[in-house]
């Protein structure tokens, strides 16, 4: 988790079907941060993310996530999330 004063960050990424209920997403960003306090001035992080999003039962959404951090003054180890969405209704 970074906390900083100031952030700047740019992002790209790529989503295909697989199939008709799998989606596979890659991507990568960049950010720069600046903070007194931790000693980050325009510290440079990068990372790169693979996933896949499969629809499920009852509208809802099952997304899985892995990431790795490539460049980062702290500890580098992979990132996993896994989150099942659903979209809120209205008028019912």
């Amino acid at each position: 988790l970074l906390v900083a004063e100031r952030v700047a960050a740019v992002a790209a990424s790529l989503a295909l079907p697989l199939s008709r209920r799998v989606r596979g997403e890659v991507g990568i960003g960049a950010a720069w941060a600046r903070d007194e306090e931790s000693g980050y001035d325009a510290e440079p992080l990068a990372g790169i993310g693979v996933g896949v999003s499969v629809r499920g039962p009852w509208r809802t959404l099952l997304k899985a996530e892995v990431a790795y951090p490539v460049i980062t003054p702290g500890e580098r180890g992979p990132v996993v999330e896994v989150n099942v969405l659903r979209p809120l209704t209205v008028g019912r």
